[in-house]
């Protein structure tokens, strides 16, 4: 192999990433954190490497570190694939709840669903959120929407826990018995297939 000179950047920040890729697929974290930010101390734009340490610093548990990678890839998120743009927007929100920002975390998983609407993974984490926020209607309608696309058990579920918010925090009585009975023509329908 040939020297690489210390003034060609590319080529460098280029070497530290694919560093940090192999070091990270042989389980070895602190090697590909050192050099993924390494491959930032060269190139501080440098998306693979934003990327890269975005995500294992998310499975780390370093959720500061995290949103500071994602900070920095700003309007880039919208060049990734499909795929990568839905988890990176999930675990910004992620680490934004962990991190103690819920402005945040909503902002980002809102901009999931606007790219993926109905997307389950998102729409839970966010409904998660607004329970937890007091946002009683965001939380119908974030679980309304899962209910859209569930089945059997899960359906149920959802429809008991709907029919709780309106029945224990919105105090409609009349709206959360139409949800327990939906739940239980489900949990009927469900017996006459076992029988």
């Amino acid at each position: 192999l040939r020297k690489t000179p210390r003034d060609d950047v590319p080529r460098l920040t280029e070497l530290n990433h694919k560093l940090a890729a192999v070091a990270e697929a042989n389980g070895d974290a602190q090697r590909a954190l050192a050099a993924y930010r390494k491959a930032l101390s060269l190139d501080g734009a440098h998306v693979p490497s934003l990327l890269g340490l975005a995500e294992l610093a998310f499975a780390q548990g370093d959720h500061r570190q995290a949103l500071d990678c994602y900070s920095r890839l700003g309007r880039e998120v919208e060049t990734l694939e499909p795929e990568r743009q839905r988890v990176m927007l999930l675990h910004e929100g992620q680490a934004a709840i962990a991190a103690g920002d819920k402005t945040r975390a909503r902002s980002a998983l809102e901009r999931g669903l606007n790219l993926y609407p109905g997307d389950a993974e998102i729409l839970g984490v966010l409904s998660s959120l607004q329970l937890d926020g007091s946002d009683w209607h965001g939380a119908l309608a974030s679980k309304e929407a899962l209910l859209r696309n569930a089945e059997g058990a899960e359906a149920r579920k959802l429809l008991l826990e709907i029919g709780d918010i309106y029945r224990d925090k919105l105090r409609d009585a009349d709206r959360a018995e139409e949800r327990y009975r939906h739940g239980l023509e489900l949990a009927k329908g469900a017996d006459r297939v076992l029988l």
